[in-house]
């Protein structure tokens, strides 16, 4: 019985995980609860003495005070619960290779083993190589002269990035891994990003970013990608 509990609370605690501040809780729990408070014994006070129709005003007063500062972090909360498990990392297919062609990268990955990489940065394409204990670094500009990536393997940081079928309350960010020669997806991390509810944007976040990922920002689905799916070969 208690195990059941247990596993309940933590399955309850894990799906209404509100995505709100804890400094726009304290503004609500010191300022906004007292004023609710105070409005809602007006409320008892100004309805007729009769205690069915007290409570029933109580209940639906208390409802929609609630519903003020939190109706979006709810829709939010709710929406991410169902998206949160979807995101990471997936992998199709494992592959070994000298090199690769990027958006994202450079000098670090030649020291993970890669012979070389390719990395475009906008007009620019940064050739890093390693050529016995060094590392050489070639730059092209693509418009003075084309370039043909020799790579095979491609990894597309944040492919897609934006908001999440057209919500203003929650984005996307997806980075892909792709055989070129193939046009087959090797692999994907996906990851979910809520922005803050109205209370906080007015509040906290004027003071700062707010943002909420899953998964979160010390798991970085992007890095785990590319260094599961491309291995250097040996």
């Amino acid at each position: 019985m208690r195990f059941a509990y247990c596993a309940l609370r933590g399955w309850w605690e894990a799906s209404m995980k509100l995505y709100i501040s804890e400094g726009a809780v304290w503004l609500l729990i010191v300022v906004y609860l007292p004023l609710s408070m105070g409005g809602l014994w007006l409320l008892w006070r100004s309805l007729p003495e009769r205690l069915p129709v007290r409570i029933a005003g109580l209940v639906v007063g208390g409802f929609l005070a609630a519903a003020v500062p939190l109706w979006d972090v709810v829709i939010t909360s709710a929406k991410m619960a169902e998206l949160c498990p979807q995101a990471g990392v997936k992998i199709y297919r494992t592959v070994s290779a000298d090199g690769f062609y990027t958006n994202f990268g450079g000098s670090d990955d030649i020291k993970r083993g890669f012979n070389y990489v390719e990395a475009k940065s906008g007009i620019r394409v940064e050739i890093y190589t390693k050529v016995e204990n060094e590392i050489q670094k070639r730059v092209i500009d693509t418009e003075k002269a084309p370039y043909v990536p020799r790579s095979r393997y491609e990894f597309i940081y944040a492919e897609q990035q934006g908001a999440f079928e057209g919500r203003r309350d929650i984005g996307i960010q997806t980075s892909v891994i792709l055989d070129r020669e193939k046009n087959e997806e090797l692999g994907r991390a996906v990851r979910y990003k809520a922005y803050p509810g109205w209370v906080d944007r007015n509040t906290i976040a004027q003071f700062g970013q707010l943002l909420w990922m899953c998964p979160e920002r010390d798991q970085d689905p992007d890095m785990k990608l590319m260094r599961q799916v491309i291995v250097p070969n040996k």
